[in-house]
């Protein structure tokens, strides 16, 4: 009785609370060095995390090849206010150098960009350069989803996404999507 007049649940929340509004992706888990990973170029990687993400998205940052031809854009559910701190312990912890995406830049290949936290989507828009939209009252944000549509939009099958979580059976692997 209490969802009435609620939209339905954005697929993160859809996830969380076990209901399934829309299909599920194609899904196959990766080892970075994967045969399969190497049949098509990609241009871009998005990496959405949980909050309880960062141990293994640190883990992930630090076995990427370190001369990547691919940008990586980092959506992390966190607030604004830790996301300096969280830049900091990214590039201490993984090796590789993380900053906050700025609106209007142009990522380049072998970059880690991660969304400033709090009520922010971190977009890829046409013309190859990153953007933020207001999250509204989304429960999860910044909203992986939809940098990840904004990646496959803008980069089609040149895009490489995946979901990293931090907490509870998913822990064990990162969950790459085809």
């Amino acid at each position: 009785e209490e969802d009435r007049g609620r939209e339905p649940p954005q697929r993160e929340e859809a996830q969380e609370v076990g209901e399934r509004h829309a299909p599920e992706p194609q899904v196959r888990e990766a080892a970075l060095g994967d045969d399969a990973a190497h049949q098509r170029p990609v241009r871009v990687v998005g990496i959405g995390c949980s909050t309880g993400g960062p141990g293994p998205l640190a883990r992930l940052l630090s076995a990427l090849p370190k001369r990547l031809a691919a940008p990586v854009l980092v959506s992390q559910h966190i607030e604004e206010a830790f996301t300096p701190g969280l830049v900091d312990w990214l590039s201490r912890e993984s090796g590789v150098l993380v900053a906050v995406a700025q609106a209007g830049q142009r990522p380049e290949s072998g970059h880690v960009y991660l969304a400033r936290g709090g009520r922010h989507n971190l977009l890829l828009r046409s013309g190859w350069h990153l953007d933020y939209e207001p999250s509204g009252n989304a429960i999860y944000y910044p909203n992986i989803n939809r940098m990840l549509g904004s990646i496959a939009e803008v980069a089609g099958a040149a895009a490489c996404g995946g979901g990293v979580v931090g907490t509870g059976n998913a822990a064990a692997r990162p969950v790459f999507l085809a």
